[in-house]
């Protein structure tokens, strides 16, 4: 963060009618501006509030953090509605909104879409009332006794995204929910732990975990947290209420499984993380066959514990597949492509195909199938030549048998990035996310591929989404880091990559970045130490560019020509990618062999303009003359 930009809670107010009743008695409407000072001056010194500026009858306000803002605006209103319960007074009614942003010193003001997107939220607040954004509601949600209730996505003037707003039910209004049932339910699904004899059958713990995920996603009014974030508390010794409370979730879903033969034992407790308390909790002891009505029954009690609504037409219970055997085999190829090591993908094709043999109609198995492939053309571990035709027949195979699949229409718009057809990738992101709006990976890809069309206000709205569903994902810290790096964000962004290195995830793409980052903070020495570090795997890895790229960074120009002599040596004997190429010529700013390069990409089924678009490593070949036409030829604006 640059050093005029700052971290606050904003609070725009107004008060209410006061322009009409100004026309028809200007001292006394001058008057109530006085009462509102004077009311409102000690509550905001208590609560560490500072006044920016009035506008007329409005006040701009800032907070150093959210939860102060809104015991600040709780606490005003409280005051105003004592005051106007007091007989012969002059009724003082406000509104107001809190957002929380960044924003930047300008003399005695401050500037920044934080401040437009307050004072855009406040006039939805009614008479007397509070307003929030996302935003604010996270940060304050298990910290405060009041209820919020969504009032929903809401488009704001000047807003390119519709933002999720929040109101705070104060204890004189009416609505929201029952008393003890949050106001929008978000649930964790823990890993299911694995108690069978066979530990072998941790993978049925793991699949049936994210297969309750999914289930549960359907239910109307409930979030999600995605299973990339749940999946690190896999035997963890934290308890329910840390989990909670580092995931936002107002209910937690625990419990372990026993396999014996064909029978199938099923432990599961939903409970409330902040109190401990229990909403429900049952044991299902079933043959495997019944293993899909089980996943149903446990969303229906949840769907009950938390008051409310399955889909109509048990949408929910419908069993993938008639097969069993075939559904086991899908589960564990899910297990191991999460995993997303070298072996692991491979066995999961290898699975998925069985699963496939099995029962031919298995839609989501051809769609894990077309997983598998994408994987290996993302990684650049196999020629894109043979894997993207192999996935795009195995996507549209998935698609013909079950259209509602929102994984293969996230599939399908990578493939068609790869492609180059942007427009059709972006409509079948969102068929994914019309059809499963939690659906993580969905999220991932689209809010690329808005970066990649330097549509920078939308995708920032998709990173907020995709964290509201993900919020402690390594993948979305990743990117996070990377926007935030491109913002000059740099301490955020190396934090934001500490976060998923810490959970294992790529960490040789997360040295690259923290090596470039130190050699442009003119700290040499950490980044040579953090390349002289060893060697960790990775899946695509040994990323032949990334050393050369560290290199060029640390101005050590010999060094990473000798890297790119040893890429081409190694391309006698094995696959290496022609964008990795690109990428070691575009970190040295050479314009030639790096255009040269990216024309072979461009030929190839990749999207191969990602990283050269949006990494600071790559700002000088981007203003060569040459780019701009290369995005032309990519079917991209200049």
């Amino acid at each position: 963060m640059t050093p005029n930009r700052r971290l606050v809670a904003i609070m725009f107010t107004d008060l209410v009618g006061f322009t009409s009743d100004s026309h028809e008695d200007e001292p006394g409407a001058l008057h109530l501006l006085d009462e509102q000072g004077a009311i409102l001056g000690p509550i905001l010194r208590a609560h560490r509030g500072r006044e920016i500026k009035s506008m007329g009858d409005g006040l701009l306000l800032e907070f150093p953090n959210a939860r102060d803002a809104v015991e600040c605006a709780v606490a005003l209103q409280q005051s105003l509605h004592d005051h106007n319960s007091t007989e012969g007074v002059r009724p003082l009614r406000l509104r107001a909104g809190i957002h929380l942003g960044d924003v930047e010193d300008r003399g005695n003001d401050i500037l920044g879409d934080a401040v437009n997107i307050a004072s855009r939220i406040e006039p939805l607040a009614e008479p007397g009332g509070v307003c929030l954004s996302a935003q604010v509601y996270d940060q304050v949600r298990h910290k405060l006794a009041y209820r919020m209730e969504p009032l929903g996505p809401k488009s704001l003037k000047g807003i390119l995204e519709p933002v999720p707003i929040y109101r705070i039910v104060l204890p004189w209004t009416t609505g929201g929910p029952p008393p003890g049932v949050p106001s929008v339910p978000r649930i964790a699904v823990l890993p299911l732990t694995n108690i069978s004899p066979d530990p072998k059958d941790e993978y049925l713990a793991d699949g049936l975990t994210e297969e309750i995920i999914a289930v549960t996603s359907r239910i109307r009014g409930l979030r999600v947290v995605a299973r990339t974030s749940t999946a690190r508390y896999k035997s963890t010794s934290k308890t329910v209420a840390e989990i909670g409370a580092e995931l936002g979730a107002d209910a937690v879903l625990e419990g372990s499984l026993r396999k014996s033969g064909d029978r199938l034992r099923i432990t599961v407790q939903l409970i409330n993380p902040i109190t401990d308390e229990r909403h429900w909790s049952e044991t299902f002891d079933r043959g495997l066959s019944d293993i899909f009505q089980i996943q149903s029954e446990i969303a229906e009690r949840v769907a009950t514990a938390l008051r409310l609504a399955l889909p109509s037409g048990s949408a929910a219970a419908r069993p993938p597949t008639t097969s069993v055997e075939a559904y086991q085999r899908y589960l564990l190829a899910r297990s191991l492509w999460n995993r997303r090591t070298g072996d692991s993908i491979a066995t999961a094709r290898r699975l998925f195909e069985e699963a496939l043999q099995l029962d031919p109609g298995f839609a989501r198995a051809y769609s894990g199938l077309a997983d598998c492939y994408s994987i290996l053309v993302d990684n650049r571990t196999v020629p894109p030549e043979e894997a993207h035709p192999a996935a795009q027949k195995a996507t549209r195979k998935a698609l013909e048998l079950d259209d509602s699949l929102a994984e293969a229409h996230a599939s399908l718009g990578i493939l068609l990035e790869g492609d180059k057809r942007w427009d059709e990738a972006e409509r079948e992101y969102r068929r994914s996310l019309d059809l499963d709006p939690t659906y993580a990976q969905a999220r991932h890809w689209y809010f690329m591929l808005l970066r990649l069309e330097r549509r920078d206000a939308e995708a920032e709205a998709q990173l907020e989404r995709w964290r509201e569903i993900d919020p402690i994902s390594p993948r979305m810290l990743e990117h996070r880091g990377v926007l935030r790096w491109t913002q000059g964000r740099l301490a955020e962004a190396m934090a934001d990559w500490e976060a998923a290195d810490q959970q294992g995830h790529r960490p040789e793409t997360l040295r690259l970045y923290r090596i470039v980052v130190l050699a442009q903070s003119s700290r040499p020495a950490e980044a040579r130490g953090l390349l002289d570090r060893p060697r960790s795997p990775e899946l695509g890895y040994p990323g032949h560019a990334y050393t050369a790229i560290a290199h060029a960074a640390l101005g050590m120009r010999e060094e990473a020509r000798r890297d790119i002599d040893a890429m081409q040596d190694a391309a006698r004997t094995s696959y290496v990618s022609p964008l990795e190429f690109a990428w070691a010529h575009g970190a040295l700013n050479d314009g030639d062999p790096f255009f040269a390069w990216m024309e072979k990409c461009l030929r190839l089924p990749i999207n191969p303009m990602y990283w050269v678009t949006v990494l600071p490593i790559f700002s000088e070949v981007r203003r060569d003359p040459r780019y701009g036409a290369l995005r032309t030829a990519a079917g991209l604006r200049p």
